[in-house]
């Protein structure tokens, strides 16, 4: 499963791949004109033992990336934190730093956003 999700307010895109081997993965990444270098290829492989990761590519595209389409409390988990990482780079690159009382509710509303549109898809 592959799911993009535009982030319209700030010039992002937030993909999101499911048991999806590397070449399916890269395939869909090639439909978003990205061309990948050798560290991104390097950089989207999931090594043994881990259950997500998240790239930032630097041009605007963010991948989320998980061994299994979630199911259980431990794969919701793995996905949270890997969509904090995805606000965090986007956030980065608009020059948001996370300041309580201050910027705190830009990263929550962030996350809320990601979290309602992925969980929308696994439905």
């Amino acid at each position: 499963m592959f799911v993009k999700i535009p982030i319209n307010i700030f010039p992002s895109i937030v993909a999101f791949s499911f048991n999806q081997t590397d070449e399916e993965v890269i395939d869909e990444l090639s439909t978003m004109n990205k061309e990948l270098t050798e560290n991104d290829l390097n950089s989207i492989k999931m090594n043994l033992g881990v259950e997500g990761r998240c790239v930032d590519f630097g041009n605007g595209i963010i991948l989320i990336r998980m061994r299994v389409v979630p199911t259980t409390l431990s794969d919701y988990r793995c996905l949270q934190h890997e969509i904090m990482h995805a606000v965090i780079f986007i956030c980065n690159r608009i020059e948001v730093p996370l300041l309580i009382d201050v910027t705190d509710e830009v990263y929550s509303h962030l996350v809320g956003f990601l979290t309602y549109e992925i969980y929308n898809h696994l439905d």
